[in-house]
């Protein structure tokens, strides 16, 4: 199976417990960046997490998704910035 480099957006406790834990079992799971909108909690849980790249502020949502690098993105927001996520 080939890898699969992942965006995440979102840093909060659904990504710390319940994602993050499980891309850590998955060989082929590669998470490349995290999105938020506070820079300070993004940095945070990237250095955490040993993720390399942090979009944050209030566009954050644009600019992970337009990363060439990302082929799948996380959606781990609060269910009323879903729709605008997907």
């Amino acid at each position: 199976m080939k890898n699969v480099n992942i965006g995440i957006l979102g840093y909060g406790f659904v990504q710390s417990t319940f994602h993050m834990p499980c891309y850590r079992e998955i060989a082929e799971a590669n998470v490349v960046a995290v999105g938020g909108r506070k820079k300070e909690a993004a940095e945070k849980f990237a250095s955490e997490w040993g993720i390399k790249k942090v979009y944050a502020g209030e566009d954050f949502i644009e600019k992970l998704c337009s990363d060439p690098d990302i082929e799948v993105i996380d959606i781990g927001l609060p269910n009323f910035i879903h729709k605008k996520a997907a």
